[in-house]
């Protein structure tokens, strides 16, 4: 009996138009070798273990570890019982992951953008964080904390350049991105995905009042886990390094989205400050 080689991609492939096909390190089927062929896209290799060269996953333990530690000092009380215990939820779930038909999404976060992959970490201990408070069953603590970590796999579809760009975005640039989120959802319909997760995906920049996208849902339109992974995001973006902006403290965070008056949902967005404190002032 033959036993088939595993396919890896040696880089990101995209096609004229920029858009990523597939992500360095992906693990691809038959169907997506032929595809990627016939268009003259892809390199091959074949690596010697089972996994990618890069890692199989084993490093998110220690990204959660390290997010954790950075979240704690953000923080302005004493977290650590509910943050170690959002990890433990959040460190199983990626776990997990590898017996499940997303998990080349979760690799592919993993080897796109270091910080973006911190961030998706960040947003799902955030946002699970937030639903322990609420009381979420076992069940909906883990497909929330699965969802607040897909939330930004659109992302993978975009442009990179794009996505580190140390500049404001065009117009036409940005109406590029606001696809990510549908692009996001798209991508994993139809492999299993918790419809929870989905949800979170697709609605995470959507708002309260209307102004979000990409559907303009309002109030009870948006789930309410997406309600919550949208205050994380807003959050932890704020707090965080990014190529364009310098980051806010916690307390300067939470001050511009009180600000924002109709966005944001204003029992949860109380919560999370009284869950996270105002932060460090500097």
């Amino acid at each position: 009996m033959v036993t088939e080689k595993k396919v890896y991609t040696s880089r990101d492939v995209y096609n004229k138009n920029g858009i990523l096909l597939v992500a360095k390190n992906e693990l691809l089927t038959e169907e997506a070798q032929a595809r990627l062929k016939s268009i003259g896209a892809l390199n091959f290799r074949y690596p010697k273990s089972d996994s990618p060269e890069k890692t199989d996953g084993v490093g998110a333990e220690e990204t959660i570890r390290k997010s954790c530690d950075h979240m704690q000092e953000k923080m302005g009380q004493n977290c650590t019982a509910l943050l170690s215990k959002a990890s433990d939820i959040l460190t199983a779930v990626l776990f997990q992951s590898k017996e499940m038909p997303w998990w080349a999404a979760v690799l592919a976060l993993e080897n796109y953008i270091d910080w973006l992959y911190t961030h998706c970490v960040d947003v799902a201990l955030l946002s699970t964080m937030m639903a322990i408070e609420l009381r979420y069953s076992d069940s909906r603590l883990t497909q929330l904390a699965l969802g607040g970590f897909l939330h930004d796999v659109g992302k993978l579809l975009i442009p990179k350049a794009m996505i580190q760009k140390p500049s404001k975005l065009s117009r036409d640039e940005y109406t590029i991105m606001k696809q990510y989120c549908v692009l996001g959802a798209e991508m994993l319909q139809g492999i299993e995905v918790p419809s929870v997760c989905l949800n979170i995906i697709l609605q995470h920049h959507e708002r309260l009042d209307g102004s979000g996208y990409p559907n303009g849902l309002k109030e009870n339109q948006i789930s309410e886990e997406a309600q919550i992974v949208m205050i994380a995001d807003v959050l932890d973006a704020m707090t965080s390094y990014r190529p364009y902006k310098k980051e806010k403290t916690m307390s300067e965070a939470f001050l511009e989205l009180q600000k924002e008056e109709g966005l944001f949902n204003p029992d949860l967005l109380k919560q999370f400050e009284k869950l996270l404190g105002h932060g460090k002032t500097g």
